[in-house]
């Protein structure tokens, strides 16, 4: 009860990232981690964790468990247990800021309805922090620090120190979960510290700032990147080179025989093309 669902309206404004956080389920327990967007936006299945989540563990056994959330903010409900992706492969790991990536083993499919989150290796120091985990293994929660960030350290890992949470907090199994700055920018994930139900201080987050020079191999190198929605946008493509009409028309009740018409502006071939409408005006 002391934690926020992420169902909850004060989540609203973090739908997307919601969608890019996961479940761990380790060899010995639990942890939390989020899929990271890349520069070439390619949809590579990219996962940032703890590093201290994958002491002693055999990372190809974890299974990642997408949108485990309660469907009400209250009472707390189950929530759906069958999107899963099964298995991953440790692309690097230090101890210096507790950071981990992984690549997983499948490419969560289009019905998970997952996003790509974005990230800032700026190092700029935030003006308020969100995080989005799974404390204890429980279902997906979200927690807010309204103040700065600090940089700190945590047994010799450089990490932003949160000095209290101001709505929520964490617990065991919220390691490797995603800070994300004001911007919604992930900065971090966390390694450890004091805070737990009944006590909201002293949290420690490894710097993705520092993490990055290790990370860019895999990621690209533009410092700074907005999260991205794989189902918005087929996989490989830019969407600017793309021209869609007559969209329009399937919400157009006089309109006979309707047609939508993506033409491709281009200069790499392409062998097909998926778009999904919800002619009810809801989301695709």
């Amino acid at each position: 009860e002391c934690n926020i669902n992420v169902i909850c309206p004060e989540g609203d404004p973090w739908r997307d990232q919601i969608r890019s956080v996961a479940l761990i389920q380790t060899d010995g327990g639990y942890c939390t981690g989020t899929l990271l967007n890349n520069c070439a936006q390619d949809g590579t299945p990219y996962f940032l964790t703890a590093n201290h989540c994958t002491q002693g563990e055999n990372v190809s056994n974890w299974v990642f468990r997408f949108k485990w959330e309660s469907p009400t903010c209250t009472p707390t409900a189950n929530g759906p247990t069958k999107k899963t992706v099964s298995g991953s492969t440790l692309l690097v790991n230090s101890a210096g800021s507790d950071v981990a990536l992984l690549q997983l083993n499948t490419t969560p499919p289009a019905s998970y309805q997952v996003y790509y989150a974005g990230w800032d290796a700026s190092g700029a120091a935030p003006s308020s922090q969100t995080c989005i985990h799974h404390p204890s293994g429980d279902i997906k929660k979200i927690s807010f620090d309204n103040n700065s960030a600090t940089p700190g350290t945590y047994n010799s890992a450089q990490c932003w120190h949160i000095l209290a949470w101001d709505d929520g907090t964490t617990e065991p199994g919220s390691s490797g979960s995603g800070l994300w700055n004001q911007d919604h920018h992930l900065i971090g994930q966390l390694f450890g510290g004091q805070a737990q139900c009944g006590n909201n201080v002293n949290d420690y987050f490894g710097r993705f700032d520092v993490s990055y020079p290790l990370l860019d191999n895999w990621l690209g190198a533009c410092e700074m990147l907005d999260g991205w929605d794989a189902n918005a946008t087929p996989l490989g493509l830019d969407a600017q080179l793309l021209s869609i009409t007559g969209i329009e028309d399937l919400c157009n009740e006089g309109t006979l025989n309707p047609s939508i018409t993506i033409k491709n502006n281009g200069t790499t071939a392409l062998s097909s093309v998926t778009y999904t409408y919800d002619v009810d005006g809801g989301p695709p």
